[in-house]
């Protein structure tokens, strides 16, 4: 027997084709004229692209981040048709918005971006979903309020930056650090893909470095405190911070706006004795002088009617050789090299370097050195730029510079962001600066003869070998620099500059620290405010990376 749907299956299925048909004929032919319904969190985009640390062990704490928080409501002004009958819906849904001052925004027609409301209750959110089921109407519509996030608080808020708001581009824009640099990156998100960027900023590295940074500018009153963790064989940087910093997360509650300034990049210092290891790998390199060259050092010489001094006033008499010069940082030693090697022949190995072009670090806001006086004829320039004074470089470009006695003589490319970060794929970023990298400027027979020197320093000469480290090599410079008084504009007579930079393990580093502060008190030298601090951080990178000894 055949077997029959019952009718009533039948009717309904006629039923059901009828109302489709005339919901869609409604839709498309009777409403097709009028305006599109509320668009409810209509900006289609996905949040802002995250920005990631890395540490040792492969994983990627989230640096900064973007959630949402809320919902504003927003009025395109160039959608709307009926000005009144708009404000009276909106009224339905915030009571307290003012007529006159909504008519006289909308009556400009270009702006398609007039926050009505900026933080929705949850009531007003229930009125603006009923409302838009019953009405249609262009040009209103919900959007999600993105908060940016900074879980590290202070961490690396320099080299990070934040987001503020342009009023000409109605947007959140980055301000300041990779929010800035990598703008463009951070907000391409297209559909539902996630887009952030990997640096190589580890963080608990970071974490001890400021702790240290702090530390520091307590303990001797500076006015700034920075510090730099390369590898300078890569030009990645493992760490880089500044004190005083800030919090990001309420960079708005900061009363000195130049606290967001980052200093690495775009304050230049006259640098001091960690220059003279550059003045004698030149002078090596060039073969202009030999590694057991000796002067008569009578404590101090003239040069264009300028007397020069050693820092201690004392000459150390015939036979002193370079290793001397070095250890007691002698100021007549550099003097004795730049007139072996030659103005000419100094200012050519510096220009190698261009100390006066940024150094192409993905930074924003970096500035170049200082050094017109190496266009000068007189050889006092030469000697004074040959100890660290007379000229004036950033930090980043100051690390740049030795990082090739570390690498066996090549100049490298600082640089922060690693990869880009698309849902969980890892792509290597495109180098945006055209910086060249890996050019050689040094021999590595120059470098190694220079990094025997430095080590012996560390060793033997910096407080009697006190900090010598039994299982590693480490090389260092300190250096303890006048510094311009920016009210006077000349160099300060009670402020200066120390610095200290060290790379180990020596025989092949991995790291290169170099640290400065700025405004410390006369009476004092680098080695006392920066070797303990040195030996503390490079113990901690040794240890936290079990590096291999090369003793």
């Amino acid at each position: 027997m055949r077997n029959t749907a019952p009718i009533w299956i039948f009717a309904c299925y006629v039923l059901l084709s009828i109302f489709s048909i005339g919901l869609l004929y409604h839709r498309q032919i009777i409403n097709h004229y009028k305006p599109a319904p509320f668009d409810f969190f209509s900006n289609g985009k996905v949040k802002r692209g995250n920005i990631f640390f890395t540490d040792r062990f492969g994983k990627y704490p989230t640096a900064a981040t973007s959630v949402f928080v809320g919902k504003r409501l927003i009025v395109d002004s160039q959608k709307i048709i009926d000005t009144q009958e708009t404000f009276s819906l909106l009224k339905n849904i915030v009571s307290d918005i003012d007529e006159e001052d909504f008519i006289k925004k909308t009556k400009k027609k270009k702006d398609p971006y007039i926050v009505v409301e900026n933080d929705l209750t949850d009531e007003e959110i229930e009125k603006f979903r009923k409302l838009k089921d019953v009405y249609y109407t262009s040009g209103i519509h919900l959007e999600k309020i993105e908060k940016r996030k900074y879980p590290f608080r202070h961490r690396a808020s320099h080299i990070l930056g934040f987001i503020g708001y342009d009023e000409k581009t109605k947007s959140y824009n980055g301000r300041y650090g990779l929010e800035s640099y990598y703008q463009s990156e951070l907000e391409s998100s297209r559909g539902s893909e996630s887009i952030g960027i990997v640096t190589s900023i580890e963080s608990n590295v970071q974490n001890f470095l400021e702790g240290k940074l702090q530390a520091i500018k307590d303990e001797w009153d500076a006015k700034l405190v920075g510090g730099i963790v390369i590898n300078p064989r890569t030009g990645d940087i493992i760490s880089s911070a500044v004190v005083p910093t800030f919090d990001p997360n309420v960079f708005n509650k900061e009363k000195d706006v130049s606290v967001y300034r980052n200093p690495i990049v775009e304050n230049v210092y006259e640098f001091g004795s960690i220059f003279k290891p550059i003045t004698v790998a030149i002078g090596i390199d060039s073969n202009s002088v030999e590694v057991g060259d000796t002067y008569d050092d009578k404590g101090f010489i003239f040069s264009n009617g300028r007397k020069i001094s050693n820092f201690d006033g004392e000459g150390r008499g015939p036979g002193t050789n370079i290793q001397t010069i070095l250890s007691d940082s002698l100021n007549t030693g550099i003097a004795f090299l730049i007139e072996k090697t030659g103005n000419k022949i100094f200012a050519d190995y510096l220009d190698a370097f261009a100390p006066q072009d940024p150094t192409g670090i993905d930074l924003p806001r970096e500035k170049g050195g200082l050094v017109s006086n190496l266009k000068n004829s007189r050889t006092i320039e030469y000697i004074t730029a040959g100890y660290g004074q007379g000229i004036a470089i950033t930090p980043i470009s100051m690390i740049r510079i030795l990082s090739a006695l570390a690498n066996d003589g090549v100049a490298i490319t600082p640089k922060i962001v690693t990869h880009q970060k698309k849902n969980d794929v890892f792509f290597e970023v495109v180098d945006k600066n055209k910086r060249e990298r890996g050019k050689r400027i040094f021999e590595k027979a120059t470098t190694d003869e220079v990094t025997k020197m430095l080590v012996n320093i560390y060793d033997e000469a910096l407080y009697s070998g006190r900090f010598k480290n039994q299982n590693y090599q480490i090389a260092v410079k300190t250096g303890t620099a006048l510094m311009v008084d920016p009210k006077t504009k000349r160099y300060s007579e009670d402020k200066v500059l120390h610095s200290f930079f060290g790379y180990f393990p020596a025989s092949d580093p991995e790291f290169l620290v170099l640290l400065f502060g700025v405004g410390i008190d006369r009476k004092y030298f680098a080695s006392n405010s920066l070797t303990r601090p040195f030996s503390e951080i490079s113990d901690y990178l040794i240890t936290y990376y079990d590096l291999l000894p090369d003793r």
